[in-house]
């Protein structure tokens, strides 16, 4: 619940067009992401030496989302999750996989896409950053803040802009009459709302939101998720919803998959993983979430126990070595867990 709830009010400039209106089909994923792999490699000790290592920030990560879905993607610090919103967006190239974008204009290869056509697609997908502070130009205005996107693609003239941009600060819940205020006279969550309101500017189909609430105060976390379920309905967005913070997925996505050492290691209905977790990852994961009742405190040990991190120290069947290469299973009814299969079934078999 929020100190302060939001009023969001959408004007005719973004009001859904006859296309957005034409029938989807709500089992066709309007973002596929499949085996998508990128490997950073590191030069140890001075400048002077030669040795190196590789790290796979993404280790053969596939998922789909449906259109009109949130799913939300969790795992701790370095797991690969900001890494992999800059490959799908293509501020970073894979080194190998495939990511496809759906909708009604039809299918698109994202990592074949290159000038223009690179340019035209950034207007399906944006993205909202995780730090309200470092993410807006403090030299530069909230009116050109917000109609930048407009002025890169070419979209409206002045007029255009100047109502669409009031029509933004509307659908976010902020005065059009602080347009020409800078950034250091909001607050953080009003300065998140102006990046989610440049986001929209382009009126893209799907939302990247990486970690938008973490650098929030928690009454205003509030305020800022009821805002993203509210654009979500009246624009029939479509989120994938980067977190750390159990709470916060739990309250928006629809789905949620849990990431860990560049791995999707499961992937479940909202309410699935919360009540019946598979992988030991996830558990651990759960286990740190705080409960209210002084009947069940928080077990430190198994929370702060480094091995949950750790692919090769996982207990059979799930554990990732150079001899083991468990690949994600389907459980049914859309839960998934990366294990090795002939094992896991041992497993849940007893």
């Amino acid at each position: 619940m929020p100190i302060r709830e939001i009023k969001s009010e959408t004007g005719h400039l973004l009001a859904p067009t006859e296309s957005d209106k034409a029938p989807v089909d709500s089992k066709k994923p309007i973002l596929k992401v499949e085996s998508l792999s990128k490997c950073f490699t590191i030069r140890q000790g001075s400048w002077l030496s030669s040795d190196e290592s590789k790290v796979y920030a993404l280790d053969d990560v596939s998922f789909e989302v449906l259109p009109g879905e949130c799913l939300g993607l969790v795992g701790e610090s370095g797991c690969g999750k900001t890494t992999l919103s800059k490959t799908i967006m293509r501020a970073l190239t894979p080194d190998q996989g495939a990511v496809t974008y759906a909708d009604q204009d039809g299918e698109i290869d994202v990592l074949g896409l290159d000038g223009d056509r690179l340019t035209d697609f950034r207007q399906k997908l944006q993205f909202v950053f995780q730090d309200p502070f470092s993410s807006l130009n403090p030299r530069m205005t909230v009116f050109d803040i917000v109609s930048e996107p407009l002025v890169i693609h070419g979209i409206g003239d002045d007029a255009y802009r100047r109502e669409m941009v009031s029509e933004l600060m509307k659908l976010v819940g902020l005065d059009a009459r602080h347009l020409n205020r800078y950034p250091h006279s909001f607050s953080g969550g009003q300065r998140q709302r102006i990046g989610i309101a440049r986001s929209l500017a382009l009126k893209p189909r799907m939302l990247i939101c990486d970690e938008p609430v973490s650098a929030l105060d928690v009454s205003i976390q509030a305020q800022v998720l009821n805002l993203l379920k509210d654009l979500q309905e009246k624009l029939n967005l479509t989120y994938l919803f980067i977190s750390h913070n159990l709470a916060v997925v739990d309250y928006i996505a629809d789905r949620i998959a849990v990431m860990c050492a560049g791995r999707l290691v499961e992937l479940a209905p909202r309410e699935e993983l919360f009540r019946n977790p598979v992988h030991p990852y996830t558990k651990a994961l759960l286990r740190a979430v705080p409960d209210p009742s002084l009947d069940n405190p928080l077990d430190f040990e198994s929370v702060m126990d480094s091995r949950c991190s750790i692919p090769s120290e996982w207990p059979a069947p799930f554990t990732v070595s150079e001899e083991t290469h468990p690949r994600l299973i389907d459980l049914g009814d859309g839960h998934f867990v990366r294990a090795d299969e002939s094992a896991l079934t041992l497993r849940l078999a007893s």
